[in-house]
């Protein structure tokens, strides 16, 4: 089956153009395209829409995450349509802290499911324990031997931690940046960084201490707090990547939060370069709701919505909407070792794209060159 796009205005530079797909990719890109007579084709008019890379979301909990609150509040399996319908064709899945009632092999099992129902999925091994959870009893031969695993995820200076000294933060690092290069993966080190101390100095003493890059590290949960965020912009302009969880918020709960779109703006303003940003949603947790005295008074389900509110939001301020756009797509496509495939729309790249309306609201989306059309989630969904 073809897939061809009609009247597709291009995001960089404002011209309209047909879109052939074929096998899940891009394959050609004229100003005119007629579908080959007798061929099996789709035929998708957008009628001059703008059409920008699929999302790529580095970070959501695709079997549920355990809350704080007892099992209860563990919240419930992610749907490949809530991905779809909020224009995330690529998404990484990872562990929170629940002991019991998560793992890494049931984690691998949710991403297959996803995957052969259109969405391209991903895992991190590991979550906020060390030991780091596997499926093979190892970090490195996760990455070096299962197809999804792309790196590996651990928790540093949060209260729910197991509290990683420098030296086990450097063998899991090592492991993983070797069966990267190994495997031809990314190998990265996803840190999810706490409130409880400098989780940015602890990362910066283990880059000393390994001489491993700092490109391999991904601290994400940047913008908890104002602090945080001045703290964070100090490590980008030092030279590392920072990620900022869309799913903070205080409209969202989380009150001492700074929205992502603001964060972004702060980070901009203090000198970070726009490619050492990129956006995660942090899906499918559940974010206690506390009143300003602190005490909790529910709790927030977002599935991974935010990610595309928070683009938008950025691009009605003002920002270029191909480089808000890049802050979801293309930049943690490179972190993740994905591009140009993932977060590109470009001869030969997969056929991910997000067709958008005038008020920036998503009409229709292609994963993997095939169509959702004016996505929308069922009653119950």
């Amino acid at each position: 089956m073809l897939t061809l796009v009609k009247n597709a205005r291009s995001i960089s530079t404002g011209r309209v153009a047909d879109i052939l797909c074929a096998g899940g990719r891009i394959v050609f890109t004229s100003e005119r395209i007629d579908a080959p007579a007798g061929a099996p084709v789709e035929v998708l008019d957008i009628e001059g829409r703008t059409v920008v890379p699929g999302l790529v979301d580095g970070h959501v909990h695709f079997i549920g995450a355990a809350g704080d609150e007892g099992l209860s509040s563990h919240t419930p399996p992610i749907s490949t349509r809530h991905l779809l319908q909020a224009g995330v064709t690529t998404a990484v899945g990872c562990l929170g802290f629940g002991r019991a009632t998560e793992s890494v092999r049931h984690l691998y099992v949710k991403a297959c499911t996803m995957s052969s129902e259109g969405a391209s999925t991903y895992i991190y091994s590991g979550s906020f324990f060390v030991p780091p959870a596997t499926i093979t009893g190892s970090v490195g031969e996760d990455i070096l031997l299962v197809d999804k695993v792309l790196g590996v995820k651990i928790a540093v200076a949060d209260a729910y931690s197991s509290h990683p000294t420098v030296p086990e933060i450097s063998r899991i690092a090592g492991e993983a940046f070797v069966a990267g290069l190994q495997a031809g993966k990314a190998g990265i080190v996803h840190a999810h960084i706490g409130q409880q101390g400098d989780g940015f100095d602890l990362l910066e003493q283990v880059q000393r201490a390994t001489g491993i890059p700092k490109k391999q590290f991904i601290p994400t949960h940047c913008n908890w707090s104002s602090d945080m965020i001045a703290r964070a912009a100090g490590y980008a302009k030092r030279g590392g990547y920072i990620d900022l969880s869309t799913v903070l918020d205080p409209a969202r709960g989380s009150i001492s939060s700074v929205r992502a779109s603001l964060a972004v703006m702060r980070l901009l303003d203090n000198g970070v370069p726009a490619s050492s940003i990129s956006l995660s949603s942090d899906g499918n947790v559940g974010m206690p709701v506390r009143d300003p005295d602190g005490v909790q008074t529910g709790l927030y389900l977002e599935r991974v919505g935010s990610l595309w509110d928070e683009v938008s939001s950025l691009a009605r301020q003002g920002m270029p909407l191909d480089k808000a756009v890049s802050l979801a797509s293309e930049n943690p496509a490179r972190r993740l070792g994905l591009f140009p495939g993932k977060g590109s729309i470009d001869d030969g790249s997969d056929a991910d794209i997000i067709a958008l309306n005038e008020d920036l609201t998503i009409h229709a989306v292609l994963a993997g060159g095939k169509t959702l059309r004016a996505p929308r989630l069922a009653v119950g969904d």
